[in-house]
């Protein structure tokens, strides 16, 4: 994962998959490039969504990349690995599949189709094709062994019970904050403590009032075999702002103690693994609008991405846009025209176009 916290232990779990398969490019393509590739055929089957960091855009599809790497190192820690599927194909050549945990705008899941390296000193498969389980190709496959990866088995973990006290370890946290915000900090280590405690304790009141806005995470510990579930909470520095850090949790009995924080690009990216975030805060970027802010009084983002149901009205296209929450300003990232110029405090530049539903 991301967080320092989950940085690798005896194994890499999210290596994992770069260990076991290869994936080439297309024949007369660069096989440097076959990684890329393949995210990109597989983010094009899938239904539409930010694969890409919303705050940092890079163009190589990070967060799908992050997502199939820790979901393959799941399915082989679940049920000694029994939802990694092995077959032998009409020919008597062995393949292998297994459930990314996405599915085609249709609802089919996508499977990821491999068969065996013919140099087994390389890697031990090497990738076919994303397919759907109607696929000619897993004919003579136990298709019931097909699930898609768990993280949890009581639901319980992944929602916050709001009577429950948020107590962070401001001392780590302290560490973490400079490397983590580009804000202006406090020069002073004790004002610093106070602006923390002071964040950490809006962030409980914001989650006490609306508890879907704790985002779960999975979280493997160095050395330990079996991950568990953690929660990000929004930690805000600026009013105008929905989060500008994610305070991680962990419940210890019947209090949450906040161990550490992550980048909100970073949060993203450990978050979609378990599920696709609705929380606003975590993939609306920091917005400096000259005339609005982005948070109302409530704590509610007034600001929302476009996705593939909800695409921009002024370019049409399902990702990096802004709409605001009354549907008559668009913050659009690609049409110029007609638009009012608006810089984000990263730089990233929009266009602003009035418009209504």
């Amino acid at each position: 994962m991301t967080d320092d916290t989950n940085a690798p232990g005896p194994v890499d779990r999210g290596g994992l998959l770069f260990n076991d398969v290869w994936f080439p490019a297309p024949s007369g393509r660069d096989q440097r490039e076959g990684w890329d590739i393949r995210l990109t055929e597989l983010a094009e089957l899938a239904q539409p969504e930010m694969w890409d960091d919303p705050h940092e855009p890079t163009g190589r599809l990070p967060v799908l990349g992050n997502y199939l790497r820790y979901t393959y190192a799941r399915l082989l820690e679940e049920d000694g690995g029994s939802k990694f599927v092995e077959a032998v194909d009409e020919r008597g050549a062995r393949f292998a599949a297994f459930n990314t945990g996405l599915f085609t705008p249709h609802f089919e899941p996508i499977i990821c189709l491999m068969q065996e390296h013919r140099d087994p000193a390389r890697d031990n498969w090497v990738f076919q094709a994303w397919v759907t389980p109607t696929d000619w190709r897993l004919r003579g496959i136990e298709h019931d062994r097909l699930r898609p990866a768990y993280f949890f088995e009581d639901p319980s973990e992944i929602l916050l019970n709001p009577s429950f006290e948020i107590e962070p370890n401001v001392n780590h946290v302290l560490e973490r904050l400079t490397e983590r915000t580009a804000e202006e900090l406090p020069a002073d280590v004790v004002q610093r403590r106070i602006m923390l405690t002071g964040a950490a304790d809006e962030a409980r009141k914001r989650v006490q009032m609306n508890w879907r806005l704790a985002v779960p995470q999975f979280y493997w510990p160095k050395g330990i075999h079996r991950g568990r579930i953690q929660l990000l909470l929004p930690l805000r520095l600026h009013a105008n702002h929905a989060a500008d850090l994610a305070l991680v949790v962990e419940r210890e009995g019947t209090r949450y103690v906040g161990y550490t924080i992550l980048t909100v690009s970073m949060a993203y990216k450990n978050a979609r693994l378990l599920s696709r975030p609705e929380s606003d805060w975590l993939w609306i970027p920091p917005m400096s609008l000259p005339e609005a802010e982005e948070i109302d009084d409530d704590a509610a983002p007034k600001w929302r991405r476009v996705s593939g149901g909800d695409r921009c009205p002024i370019c049409n296209e399902p990702t990096e846009c802004v709409l605001n929450a009354d549907n008559r300003t668009v913050m659009c990232a690609r049409i110029e025209e007609g638009g009012k110029p608006t810089k984000t405090k990263t730089g990233v530049m929009f266009w602003e176009h009035s418009w209504q539903r």
